[in-house]
């Protein structure tokens, strides 16, 4: 039997050839390459009525502090205004959470982008990453918000002969404290009761508390937010008999600048009330008249006494504007 010798030419040519393609198909390690970047989330959705974003990772994540992505990379925009995340909620696997520092409202046009930090394949760096030290690549997502806050109408039904309103679903409400605090204001016009003593219930953070003798006092609760109400002016125009007269009543400043351990949801209120003429209630009651309340409020947190939020962005003072109408009888 001829055997074929690998010095034979044909046979030495082929093997090469063999030898060659297989190294080709194996894969060689490139000198300085990092690690491979994590997918982006498969989801971002709207959860717990607006007050959190849910991101669905699909794989795990390092979630120890010096681990966790800054508060600012995060950035959600509610209508053209940035709400701040105040914080992350890593308690379920596969799944992020932004807890926000005011909730979004069914209706509203949202969106959360996330920027990366540069790319670090190890997880000593702060960023959105595995538990192997993949980074997350930056991403952005539009929100469906019809899972968000329910919107809230400006009627107010009259409070009962206690004081106590009579809510219900849809309806701005003191009886149950709020997600968040809220940035700006939903509604910002109130009805006046038509029982007195009564409340006259703008939003579920703000409105004003009427007493027998036709004394009105604003009220406001805060939560992560603190700071004094400053200069709250109420004003009129009415008719009395032929004249035409005008009302001016201000506030002495109310609120707390006092620096707390945990924030919890606390009313304030001015310890005088403003009392108004009862040719001015007449009016307003009758739709001639409206009642304007103007103030400004110099916010801060609460927790730091700070004039800045956590993720370090700037807190702004508020100009707190309302009016407060009849409903002709």
């Amino acid at each position: 039997m001829n055997l074929v010798s690998f010095k034979t030419p044909i046979l030495r040519v082929a093997i090469t050839a063999v030898l060659a393609f297989a190294l080709l198909a194996l894969p060689i390690p490139l000198p300085g390459k990092t690690a491979s970047a994590a997918s982006q989330p498969a989801s971002a959705l709207i959860w717990s009525q607006g007050a959190k974003i849910q991101l669905q990772m699909g794989y795990s994540l390092a979630s120890q502090s010096n681990q966790q992505p800054n508060l600012s990379a995060f950035d959600v925009q509610v209508d053209g205004v940035r709400i701040a995340v105040t914080s992350l909620d890593y308690s379920l696997n596969l799944f992020l959470y932004l807890v926000l520092a005011t909730p979004i409202y069914r209706g509203t046009t949202a969106t959360v982008t996330y920027t990366a930090p540069t790319s670090d394949p190890t997880t000593n760096n702060a960023a959105l990453q595995r538990t192997t030290g993949d980074d997350t690549e930056s991403f952005s997502f539009t929100l469906n918000t019809a899972f968000g806050a329910p919107t809230t109408t400006t009627t107010t039904i009259a409070p009962s002969p206690g004081g106590s309103g009579l809510n219900s679903s849809g309806l701005p409400s003191w009886d149950t404290e709020p997600l968040t605090d809220s940035e700006t204001d939903a509604f910002t016009e109130g009805i006046w009761p038509s029982v007195i003593p009564g409340n006259i219930i703008i939003t579920n953070e703000f409105g004003f508390t009427v007493d027998k003798k036709n004394g009105i006092k604003p009220r406001i609760r805060m939560k992560n937010y603190a700071g004094k109400i400053t200069k709250m002016t109420l004003s009129a125009t009415y008719k009395d008999s032929s004249k035409t007269k005008k009302y001016k009543c201000v506030y002495a400043d109310f609120g707390s600048t006092k620096k707390v351990k945990t924030a919890k949801w606390k009313w304030y209120t001015p310890k005088k009330a403003c009392v108004l003429p009862a040719p001015l209630v007449a009016s307003i009651q009758k739709g001639t008249a409206t009642l304007s309340a103007k103030g400004k409020w110099s916010r801060q947190w609460v927790t730091s006494a700070k004039k800045t939020r956590p993720d370090k962005t700037k807190i702004k003072a508020r100009t707190l504007r309302y009016t407060v109408k009849g409903v002709p009888r």
